[in-house]
């Protein structure tokens, strides 16, 4: 089983994974109000394994989305994750968090458009990354323009330079004018999403070393910024 965390937004929510025939999600819970990551993740950890009938000696393995989002928000995330990989002697699986969110959108989206997506950063700016959606649900989402922080006043002008793009995610909403939306997408990534996205990772050997491993925050942390 992979238990799968993210606290990167204001949306804390944990998912578990069973690793079976076909993948599934076996339990899953979500928190849509901010600050309180730290006093909730835990509890919504024992929640999930119990809805599961697990424990933690069942998990094999921990994905949490891993950056770019809240300072804080990302740190309670990997600070929880490594102390459980430890305890529990399983491996750690780092997901992007705009790969989470684009992966929580596909289902809304045509084969071949591409998901622009947004999340808010600080100071007036966003977290963006573009993704094309493959024809066949169980292949992986191609990245069409990497991730990077933008001036709010700078992301239309680079949605417009991407085709048939259809914009996902909060930090759209930080515009004066919002783009146009992918009806019926989630605004943030889901921990199903990110135990999709580690499960297909730790099929493929692609694990971190705990005690190294950091989050992705992609830009340097100021006091107050």
């Amino acid at each position: 089983m992979l238990l799968a965390l993210t606290t990167a937004t204001d949306v804390c929510a944990v998912a578990l994974w069973d690793g079976g025939p076909g993948g599934r999600v076996v339990a899953e819970t979500a928190l849509y109000r901010g600050q309180e990551h730290a006093a909730q993740l835990v509890p919504m950890i024992e929640q999930v394994l119990t809805l599961a009938g697990a424990t933690g000696a069942d998990v094999d393995a921990i994905g949490l989305a891993a950056g770019p989002g809240s300072y804080t928000g990302l740190r309670i995330g990997a600070s929880t994750a490594k102390a459980l990989a430890l305890a529990w002697n399983a491996a750690l699986v780092p997901v992007p968090t705009l790969d989470a969110l684009a992966e929580a959108a596909r289902p809304f989206a045509a084969a071949g458009q591409t998901l622009a997506a947004l999340l808010p950063s600080r100071r007036g700016e966003v977290y963006a990354a573009a993704y094309a959606v493959p024809g066949a649900p169980s292949d992986t989402l191609r990245e069409a323009a990497p991730a990077t922080a933008l001036a709010v006043i700078d992301a239309p002008s680079w949605w417009a330079s991407l085709n048939d793009a259809a914009m996902i995610g909060s930090g759209r909403l930080r515009l004066d004018d919002p783009l146009p939306a992918l009806v019926g997408a989630p605004d943030e990534p889901t921990a199903a999403a990110v135990a999709r996205l580690a499960a297909r990772a730790l099929a493929d050997g692609r694990t971190a070393d705990v005690a190294a491993w950091e989050p992705a925050y992609l830009k340097p942390w100021t006091p107050g910024g």
